[in-house]
């Protein structure tokens, strides 16, 4: 199946007392499953079509779209980068997004970590 990694969440709370809902949904498609070649060059053992919805109160809905690459990084159980470009209604200009998911170092340090990397910048 294509569809290799499906991730996504909803949170609701409280913010300045107000309720609020926000989520997101990320698929990634196999481009070495839909097209049935390998696209496994040196570290990167797999591309994607990265995508990512983010949904919210008062109709909040921001897209991004992109490549992700599984990378085959020594003493990590794995390592997930996703580059995409973001289009924000809100704002006069697109920007640039990257989501670095290295870890699950359990082997290493004994216990599972998980760390999340953001880096955003204007087109």
């Amino acid at each position: 199946m294509a569809l290799r990694r499906f991730y996504g969440f909803v949170d609701y709370g409280r913010f300045d007392g107000q309720e609020t809902v926000y989520g997101e949904l990320t698929p990634r498609l196999s481009l070495s499953k839909l097209t049935e070649k390998s696209f496994a060059v040196g570290p990167i053992s797999d591309v994607f079509i990265s995508l990512q919805v983010e949904l919210g109160k008062k109709g909040l809905r921001r897209y991004q779209k992109g490549i992700g690459t599984n990378l085959d990084v020594p003493r990590f159980n794995f390592v997930k980068a996703n580059y995409y470009h973001r289009k924000n209604p809100d704002r006069i200009s697109s920007t640039w997004q990257v989501y670095l998911v290295p870890s699950q170092i359990s082997h290493l340090l004994g216990k599972t970590t998980k760390r999340y990397l953001t880096y955003a910048a204007k087109a």
